[in-house]
């Protein structure tokens, strides 16, 4: 389907995808910061990865985000 292909579909996607993954991140409940649940955690290497192949976009999620 072409409408896959179009880039400003892409980046759209992208960023909503950041987006959940920022949110993700941040779900520790109060007083358990060391024991992060387990999507805390891989939300957070995904944000890793993420950051290292594009750290503009996750940047820009960012100010919107937090």
């Amino acid at each position: 389907d072409s409408r896959f292909e179009d880039p400003v579909i892409e980046r759209g996607v992208r960023t909503a995808i950041i987006r959940y993954m920022l949110v993700c991140a941040k779900d520790v409940p109060k007083g358990e910061e060391e024991n992060s649940p387990e999507h805390v955690v891989q939300a957070k290497k995904n944000l890793d990865i993420l950051r290292s192949k594009d750290a503009a976009a996750v940047k820009n999620a960012e100010r919107f985000v937090f």
